[in-house]
């Protein structure tokens, strides 16, 4: 696959996480005076800072932020409905009492989408993980079930950065499978359809007209079904297939890169962030498409209605 072959190496199989409603796979948690069952597979990410179930050792010393997902079974917790959803850039410290009984029940069930602010501070503990290589599989599968099943853009938007940042490190593209790809950042988008599928679809270059330059979006959004169809025609004449192959972009072809950052604050600044390359603004992607768009859409005004 070219240069991109480069960015993520040798695919792996990546086991789905699987959640046991056998009782026996779950812990119990202490939290002030509660206790919580909690699914084997979610307690064994979560980070501890006290009591029996502490495990923060390693990473936390002095002078550094707080790993903001850590747990304190000593915290206060009240068991009411909170008045207030969860503020922006969570930790377990900033909740009320009110959210931590929340948050923690919420471990129990998180395929339950309440307060978007829960996944946050649990996707910060496996980005924890991840940056460590500590149970990276098991974090990169727990952040691929919860995207597909959180309908939050800006969730979406940082778990996909997450899956991105850790393909990349560890040169795993089977990390990538996980993602909502018509939903995430158009750079980001382009880079890993290419990659993880080798082309782009007529549809996937659709999504994408409007950043590819097509200002002009009337036959698109009037006769879709038709736009798609010339598209095709168009790239079965000139490659040969009904796609865009990513053979057609040489190696070393980018010279520009796009920021894929972590969420998780307290990681160090400067390992926050990879740099992949930025396949839309690449000219041996945009002009080709650009051209195959234009001429599409040129096509649609010689239609005789």
């Amino acid at each position: 696959m070219g240069f991109l072959s480069t960015i993520f190496g040798k695919d792996m199989a990546l086991p789905a996480p699987k959640i046991s409603n056998d009782p026996h796979a779950a812990r119990k948690v202490r939290i002030d005076a509660h206790h919580y069952i909690i699914p084997k597979e979610v307690y064994d990410l979560l980070w501890f800072g006290d009591g029996r179930h502490k495990n923060t050792q390693e990473f936390v010393k002095e002078g550094m932020v707080a790993e903001p997902s850590i747990i304190f079974g000593k915290s206060s917790v009240i068991r009411e409905d909170p008045t207030t959803e969860v503020e922006f850039y969570p930790s377990y410290d900033s909740l009320t009492p009110e959210q931590k009984y929340h948050y923690v029940k919420w471990l129990g069930k998180i395929d339950k989408s309440d307060d978007v602010g829960y996944a946050f501070l649990f996707l910060y503990g496996l980005e924890r993980h991840i940056h460590a290589g500590s149970m990276v599989e098991q974090a990169v599968s727990m952040i691929s079930r919860m995207h597909q099943k959180f309908d939050n853009e800006s969730f979406n938007y940082y778990s996909s950065n997450t899956l991105v940042w850790a393909a990349h490190k560890y040169r795993i593209v089977e990390f990538l499978n996980g993602l909502k790809m018509d939903t995430m950042p158009p750079g980001t988008q382009i880079f890993v359809k290419l990659y993880t599928k080798g082309h782009l679809t007529p549809n996937d270059i659709m999504i994408l007209s409007k950043e590819l330059g097509l200002a002009d979006q009337d036959f698109i959004k009037d006769d879709p079904e038709l736009f798609e169809a010339k598209l095709l025609e168009r790239l079965i004449k000139k490659y040969g297939e009904p796609n865009f192959p990513l053979s057609e972009v040489p190696g070393s072809s980018s010279e520009t890169t796009i920021s894929v950052r972590l969420a998780n604050f307290s990681l160090p600044e400067a390992e926050r962030t990879v740099e992949i390359p930025d396949m839309l603004n690449n000219k041996y992607v945009r002009e080709p498409l650009q051209e195959l768009l234009e001429k599409t859409n040129r096509s649609g005004r010689l239609i005789v209605i």
